[in-house]
């Protein structure tokens, strides 16, 4: 049985669970899903919290990678890394 879905409208090339958006709490996640050509972030109940167009172009791969902590005490949050089939590489 399912929990819940969300329609992204697009084949989803990578997906992890992640704090990507910096205004979360830091006992909070989210979903971070890269389509084709647009960034989502889920919320954990299935909303769609972000939603952005990142490439003209359609994107080849994708990893979501930990920044060091800012402060002892920061919450962690991550990066993306993103590759195209054109050849660009683009950190998010």
């Amino acid at each position: 049985q399912v929990d819940w879905s969300t329609n992204i409208g697009e084949h989803a090339m990578y997906l992890c669970a992640t704090r990507f958006c910096r205004s979360l709490a830091s006992n909070q996640m989210e979903i971070l899903a890269v389509g084709e050509h647009t960034l989502f972030t889920v919320k954990e109940n299935g909303g769609i919290r972000l939603q952005k167009r990142i490439s003209e172009h359609a994107i080849s791969s994708a990893v979501c990678y930990r920044l060091p902590p800012e402060t002892p005490d920061a919450a962690p949050s991550f990066n993306l890394l993103v590759s195209t089939h054109i050849g660009h590489i683009m950190i998010i």
